[in-house]
């Protein structure tokens, strides 16, 4: 993360504090689509993915009065972020080694700049399973998940029938989630590394 667009967010810190819902609308637009990505390299579940996104940015709104004491502001929101993404794991119980190796080894990693090399190997490897998705499928998918549309307007929008918006995002949420599990290795030897070079 370069320093300007560190200083880009850190700008709106005032704002918020003053309780302005259009700054909050503006870093919903700037960021829901990368901490979707996170959260679903994590979970590969997409629902889990996108309450852990309303959850950041409530959160974040809960706490804006507070926010004088941060040093980034968009460390903090990723913070939250992580935050959420653990908790949505420790319900579902650990139900797989990949999940309990997240958790171990998110206790070690302690340094921004660590962390944030975290988030952007999630978000990248996201954006690459979405990358691979058929053109028509990834234009219905971000539809819904990007821009928040129902099955009905993008229906009405690309002039296809509501089931088959229904079956390409059912199909989207599969590929993903094979995409996901193929590579999962990759996000997980990230992880390893950092823990390793955390403790030499």
């Amino acid at each position: 993360m370069g320093r300007q667009e560190n200083y880009k967010y850190d700008l709106l810190v005032d704002s918020l504090k003053r309780g302005n819902e259009k700054t909050l609308e503006k870093l919903y637009q700037d960021m829901h689509q990368d901490l979707y990505y996170y959260a679903y390299t994590c979970l590969r579940n997409d629902e889990l993915a996108k309450d852990v996104v309303q959850h950041v940015f409530l959160k974040l709104w809960d706490k804006r009065k507070g926010l004088g004491q941060i040093r980034s502001l968009k460390d903090y929101i990723f913070k939250i972020a992580k935050n959420t993404v653990f908790d949505k794991l420790r319900q579902k119980s650990f139900q797989s080694a990949e999940d309990i190796f997240l958790h171990e080894a998110a206790g070690y990693v302690h340094n921004e700049t660590e962390e944030q090399i975290i988030y952007n190997d999630y978000i990248e490897l996201a954006k690459e399973g979405i990358s691979s998705l058929p053109p028509r499928r990834k234009e219905i998918f971000k539809l819904s998940r990007f821009e928040n549309k129902s099955n009905k307007e993008i229906s009405t929008e690309l002039g296809i029938s509501v089931n088959v918006v229904e079956n390409q995002i059912s199909q989207a949420i599969k590929q993903l989630k094979d995409y996901m599990m193929k590579y999962t290795d990759i996000a997980i030897n990230v992880l390893l590394l950092l823990v390793v070079l955390s403790q030499t």
